[in-house]
């Protein structure tokens, strides 16, 4: 380092904050590569056993308790409800 003492306390704090940001990259990548082999298992998986959408509906949720739901849910017979 010529005309300096030495290394700055700086130099310290950079080495740092480099070594944390090249923490969170790593982690990153290794979440984003772990993501990608789930998108190929999903993939894999509609190939074998495709998707098939056989009826959609749009329905607006009511908040109500869960003793309302069950009691809607008794009186449509059906054997899920959905509500908040």
């Amino acid at each position: 380092w010529p005309g300096h003492a030495g290394p700055h306390r700086t130099d310290k704090l950079e080495d740092k904050e480099y070594q944390e940001y090249r923490q969170e990259l790593l982690e990153a990548t290794q979440v984003f590569q772990e993501e990608q082999e789930l998108s190929d298992k999903f993939a894999e998986l509609n190939k074998v056993y495709p998707a098939t959408v056989r009826r959609s509906k749009t329905v607006e949720l009511d908040m109500m308790t869960v003793d309302e739901a069950i009691d809607a849910m008794e009186a449509v017979g059906h054997d899920f409800f959905v509500f908040r």
